[in-house]
């Protein structure tokens, strides 16, 4: 879980309860100083060191085992280290943060910044913040949109989704965008629809309540932009950047249309074969 012991890393502490959900028992609270900025940190030792007091206080009163790493290095190289130190099977970004781990490479490379890492990254929704009720916590599992990916080669991702829905999914809204000049136009292939109804069946026998598949034509980043815009879904799945979502093989830049439109946290999720075992 990385802070950067600002404001805006207060979303993890109000929302860490509900990181219960995903089967999260241990936290590993990190912040990382710029070795190579003028001043290490945009706070003073004694801030610092309150920050993380307030912070690791909140967490244990949500039933966390709570260790603390505060590394000197560069956010640009630190993210990838810390997964691998901790061997870390989630990593935790705030929204807006400055200097948490990779957040900082995150707001100046966009989600391209996530793309080589070896665990999901859940992202918090800025616009989420503005949602007073909390929603976006409270409900993290409620409903739950996947942007399904129906290439030929399988990039497991499914397969974390299907973990998802054993820890008590309710609501699952499958989604797959075609694009406009594919082969069909705008008419869905048997194919695709026969594959998502195939993960329909998985996800109800895993005890989902009710599953929407929806099948539509358009530029991949609009479509799940638009769908993710509103309130209805409380985490939206996706593949890790440069992971395939349409036939266009711009991963990379829906996951950053879909994090920059999202009311609620976005998770992404590496392929398979880069992923370390939770």
């Amino acid at each position: 879980m990385c802070t950067d012991l600002s404001s805006a890393s207060d979303w993890l502490v109000e929302c860490a309860g509900s990181l219960h959900l995903l089967g999260v028992r241990e936290v590993v609270l990190a912040h990382v100083a710029d070795a190579f900025a003028d001043s290490p940190s945009h706070l003073m030792q004694p801030d610092i060191d309150g920050a993380f007091a307030r912070q690791v206080a909140s967490l244990e009163n949500c039933d966390f085992s709570v260790h603390v790493d505060a590394a000197l290095s560069h956010p640009a190289f630190s993210l990838g280290d810390l997964i691998e130190r901790h061997q870390a099977s989630l990593v935790v970004l705030a929204p807006d943060a400055t200097e948490a781990c990779g957040g900082w490479l995150v707001r100046r490379g966009g989600t391209r910044a996530v793309s080589g890492m070896e665990a999901p990254v859940l992202l918090g929704s800025s616009r989420a913040l503005q949602d007073e009720s909390g929603r976006s916590c409270t409900r993290l599992l409620h409903h739950v949109l996947y942007a399904a990916d129906l290439g030929p080669a399988p990039d497991g991702v499914f397969d974390f989704v299907l973990g998802l829905a054993s820890l008590g999914v309710r609501t699952f809204t499958l989604l797959h965008v075609r694009r406009p000049g594919a082969p069909g136009g705008a008419r869905p292939d048997t194919r695709e629809a026969e594959r998502l109804d195939a993960m329909k069946r998985m996800l109800l026998s895993k005890g989902v309540e009710v599953v929407h598949s929806l099948i539509e034509t358009g530029a991949a980043a609009d479509v799940i932009g638009a769908r993710v815009s509103g309130s209805e879904h409380s985490l939206v799945v996706i593949g890790a950047p440069g992971q395939r979502v349409d036939a266009d093989h711009v991963g990379d830049h829906i996951s950053e249309i879909v994090v920059r439109q999202a009311r609620c946290p976005v998770l992404l999720v590496p392929p398979l074969g880069q992923r370390v075992s939770a």
